[in-house]
């Protein structure tokens, strides 16, 4: 990623710098200790020496220190590339959720997350603008509140046979209404999130605007099936009728109709 070979670049310039400063001192503590001794050729004649600070001490506390400030180095470096990693990845994690949010926000689809009581849990930008909302308005709110009343009770039945029977992907076409009371239709598809225990916890839509199309096959529709002079049913669509209720009578022995000329 991008911004985390930034930040650890800069970072590993630091530590380089660090390491150079840290060896020019270990030398110098070095050449200190070496003309504070003088350089006696045995630890034996060091020892012996009497006069001023002893010697062998200091040449030794020279060589501990020496070795503590190198491992002092060590074990910075080592917590410093941890959280060098560690700043990287955060950066670009956070770079990453900001590219998604915008995605979500402004894909030319209108996104729901719905919990399992029916409520709203978010929206992105589109679906609040394209149905005219502020997407605070509609959070927290039941998701019928989007959609048509002639077809909120077989939605909502719907989506509860969703969660209890944990279908996990769906299609349908449905009419959502828009706070100023137009109507649209939409096809909506549907991804079930379950968690590591197996539950239904939330149900994400995805919604796109199919209402020209839908006007388009009413007007065909009504071309095919009515009289193009007087508007009244043609034919066509007394055989559509009339095989719709032979099927129908198939599948329920019990249901009766008549046909009168």
């Amino acid at each position: 990623h991008a911004s985390a070979e930034k930040i650890v670049s800069s970072e590993s310039l630091g530590k380089v710098g660090s390491a150079v400063f840290a060896g020019v001192a270990i030398d110098a503590l070095h050449y200190l200790g070496m003309m504070a001794v003088n350089y006696y050729p045995s630890i034996k004649m060091l020892s012996q020496s009497s006069t001023g600070i002893d010697r062998f001490v200091l040449a030794i506390s020279t060589a501990t220190a020496g070795l503590s400030i190198l491992l002092l180095a060590s074990v910075g470096s080592y917590f410093g590339q941890r959280l060098s990693a560690k700043i990287a990845n955060a950066e670009a994690l956070r770079e990453s959720e900001e590219r998604y949010q915008k995605l979500f926000d402004f894909a030319p689809d209108a996104y729901f997350a719905i919990a399992a009581d029916g409520t709203l849990k978010s929206v992105n930008n589109y679906a609040a603008e394209y149905l005219g909302y502020d997407k605070d308005e509609l959070i927290g709110q039941p998701a019928l509140v989007t959609i048509y009343e002639g077809d909120r009770d077989w939605m909502q039945e719907w989506m509860a046979s969703i969660f209890r029977e944990k279908i996990t992907s769906s299609e349908v076409e449905l009419r959502k209404v828009r706070k100023n009371g137009s109507v649209l239709w939409v096809r909506e598809r549907n991804q079930l999130v379950i968690d590591n225990e197996g539950e239904a916890i939330e149900l994400h839509a995805i919604c796109r605007d199919i209402t020209e199309r839908k006007q388009a096959e009413e007007e065909l529709l009504q071309t095919a099936f009515h009289d193009a002079l007087t508007g009244l049913p043609n034919r066509a669509l007394f055989l559509n009728r009339l095989e719709q209720a032979i099927q129908h009578a198939k599948r329920y022995p019990k249901y009766l109709f008549a046909v009168l000329f």
